[in-house]
């Protein structure tokens, strides 16, 4: 079943919408609360990634593990962005062919929706904004664009050549009658 152009769109408006709401409601959790999260994440990749981490020393275990929640928690906000930065550009590309104005339609909206995610943190118990996170929030959304992008004029560029050998192949078999 093939969908129509504006039941792409609708779903494409729907799951970016919730995905930005998510990362609202991710960013509405209060320190502790988004600290719990994600020493669950830590603890289950230590016992995974650094099985030896029960020998380790005291001093060394809590070196590690500030490390590691630094990195997780860093990964995350980049995914959430890559993924909002894939879903944006997908979205803006129903408006526009031009890729161009698509990635900076869709970097703008995202880098947008960074900065006032770090005002929002601002209002929310124990957290606050950092110029940090709105750089690794940007550089995950252009990541996303930039490969969404190069995989649509990958696909334009194999759909262009098809088209036009199927033309040549067209032509020649003619002359070969």
């Amino acid at each position: 079943m093939k969908l129509t152009r504006r039941s792409r769109l609708t779903i494409l408006w729907t799951v970016t919408v919730l995905w930005m709401g998510l990362i609202f409601y991710m960013s509405a959790q209060t320190a502790d609360d988004s600290s719990k999260m994600s020493d669950g994440i830590v603890f289950t990749l230590i016992k995974i990634l650094a099985p030896d981490f029960e020998n380790m020393t005291m001093d060394e275990q809590l070196k590690f593990l500030d490390t590691f929640r630094f990195v997780v928690r860093k990964l995350a906000h980049f995914t959430e962005y890559f993924v909002l930065g894939c879903l944006t550009s997908g979205l803006v590309l129903h408006y526009t062919n031009n890729v161009v104005r698509v990635g900076l339609i869709a970097a703008a909206w995202c880098v947008t929706y960074a900065i006032t995610d770090e005002v929002h943190q601002m209002f929310t118990d124990g957290r606050g904004p950092a110029v940090r996170d709105v750089c690794i929030d940007s550089a995950g959304a252009i990541t996303g664009i930039v490969i969404l992008l190069a995989v649509t004029l990958l696909i334009r560029r194999r759909r262009s050549l098809r088209v036009s050998q199927s033309a040549r192949g067209g032509i020649y078999e003619s002359l070969d009658e």
